[in-house]
């Protein structure tokens, strides 16, 4: 652990109690695989030293809700998200997918090091909304420990080399690994970036049934939230972060595209 900071199902759209009542989504962020992400700094990417960051021996923990764009799997090797270094070409922290027999599995890139599930997640299930999670506990000396979380259950862990990567002024890009690079095709919805190690019972909250629940009801350790308040039809501007840390400007979305209804 660093210094700081039962098995899930396909649910109905009908969900059922998860969100208490009170909850409610936004819009979805689609995505066309091929020319459009959001990233800090839009089409001329900047790196803060305020965004969410992956390194420097932190354990961080990512949620999503998302749902293919391709009638079947997510294209082979797409990322949800990802932080690349400031002198870095590459993202060197990830979410992204990977072709299986019948499906794919999750794999995190935790400091150039790729952990990856051996849990698959069936073809079928991706071409609905389903909701996805990890958490990545450093164990500074040790082994990275990843677990894997889909539809509020931990269905694997895995662990990996220990790899020490220092930078404090990162860029984070959300629908591609980085700009024009390992581009997710789908709807995207409340992607949550934070640190620390949450337990099993957080994701089974905020997954909640099916139905979503607020995430600053269920996490501790938030750094973004990317619920994405905008109306439907945007496809240009800035995505806002309810933290109140870093918007993320919107590249190459077309009508159709970006800002949608389609939610859980």
């Amino acid at each position: 652990m660093a210094i700081g900071n039962g098995m899930g199902v396909p649910f109905s759209k009908s969900g059922g109690g998860g969100g208490g009542g009170s909850f409610s989504f936004g819009t979805s962020l689609l995505l066309d695989g091929t020319n459009d992400w959001a990233t800090q700094g839009g089409a001329s990417p900047t790196t803060t030293t305020t965004s969410f960051n992956g390194f420097n021996n932190v354990d961080w923990f990512c949620s999503v809700w998302l749902k293919s764009g391709t009638g079947g799997r997510f294209n082979n090797n797409s990322a949800v998200f990802g932080v690349r270094q400031h002198t870095g070409t590459y993202a060197q922290v990830k979410l992204q997918w990977v072709n299986a027999a019948g499906g794919s599995y999750m794999r995190i890139k935790a400091s150039t090091i790729n952990i990856t599930s051996t849990y698959v997640i069936p073809t079928a299930d991706q071409t609905d909304w389903q909701h996805y999670g990890a958490s990545v506990d450093v164990n500074v000396g040790v082994d990275v420990t990843v677990k894997f979380y889909y539809n509020g259950a931990l269905v694997d862990t895995q662990t990996g080399s220990q790899t020490t990567v220092t930078d404090t002024d990162v860029n984070l890009t959300v629908g591609a690994a980085r700009s024009g690079a390992e581009m997710l095709s789908g709807h995207l919805l409340q992607l949550v970036l934070g640190y620390g190690l949450p337990a099993d019972a957080d994701f089974t909250k905020v997954y909640g049934s099916g139905a979503g629940n607020d995430p600053n009801n269920c996490f501790t350790g938030i750094h973004n939230i990317y619920a994405f308040s905008e109306a439907s039809g945007t496809t240009s501007g800035n995505l806002t972060d309810t933290e109140g840390r870093d918007s993320l400007g919107m590249v190459g979305f077309v009508v159709f595209y970006g800002l949608t209804t389609d939610t859980p």
